[in-house]
């Protein structure tokens, strides 16, 4: 006998990133269902099979789950926000990265290129480091997916690699998305962030902590505007 048709209401994703946490995500329900507690219900279970495996659970929560998680037991860690603009292929607006070819550049003895096969250990590193976690094959995914968004910047003398940061980024439905972005200064993420906005078209996405001042008045020079906050718990 078939059996009657179910639809989803209510999702959440538990990744886990060994050796200590695992981020929560996708905490979603349908409009029709929502403040019936299913989202409570969803994060808890998902707390409880967090904790099973010894590891502690992460979230980034719009203001609306905010209120929720905090009655869970998360705290605040940072305040992000998503920034929109508008990348013109061929359309250098001024500023640091201007003009950047699809291959290498250097600017007071920083090189910006290309993602080679040779950085990818230092790469991992810097990004585990950051980020506190290993999530080697994420990154190998999004520097697969979209190899024009992938650079590293390259300084002289600076550790056994040379590498002062990098950016990834991706395609996706209703815009671009650059980052991660990670480098050792200001001035070395502005570069980053110049050299993957230069080969797009179109919307594009990219989230920064609120205290990244010197970022945040980059992108408004650029034409970007604040779309919505969000808090890493």
């Amino acid at each position: 006998r078939e059996s009657a048709a179910q639809t989803i209401i209510a999702s959440t994703i538990v990744l886990p990133y060994l050796p200590d946490r695992a981020w929560i995500s996708m905490v979603l329900v349908s409009p029709a269902h929502r403040r019936r507690g299913l989202a409570s219900t969803l994060m808890q279970r998902a707390i409880q099979n967090i904790e099973s495996r010894g590891l502690t659970a992460w979230l980034d929560a719009t203001d609306a789950g905010r209120t929720v998680y905090r009655q869970l037991g998360f705290t605040d860690v940072v305040r992000f926000t998503r920034w929109q603009g508008q990348a013109r292929t061929g359309d250098h607006r001024g500023g640091p990265g201007a003009g950047e070819p699809a291959a290498t550049t250097t600017i007071d003895a920083v090189t910006a290129r290309s993602v080679h096969r040779t950085d990818w250990p230092a790469l991992v590193a810097l990004d585990e480091k950051a980020f506190m976690a290993p999530r080697e094959i994420l990154i190998g995914e999004l520097a697969q997916r979209c190899p024009a968004l992938a650079w590293v910047a390259q300084e002289k003398n600076y550790g056994e690699s040379g590498l002062v940061g990098f950016v990834l980024g991706r395609d996706g439905e209703q815009a671009w998305q650059i980052g991660p972005l990670i480098a050792d200064s200001e001035r070395v993420a502005a570069r980053l962030f110049r050299c993957a906005f230069n080969q797009v078209n179109g919307a594009v996405f990219c989230d920064v902590p609120d205290h990244q001042q010197a970022m945040v008045e980059r992108l408004q020079q650029l034409g970007f505007t604040a779309q919505r906050s969000f808090v890493r718990m």
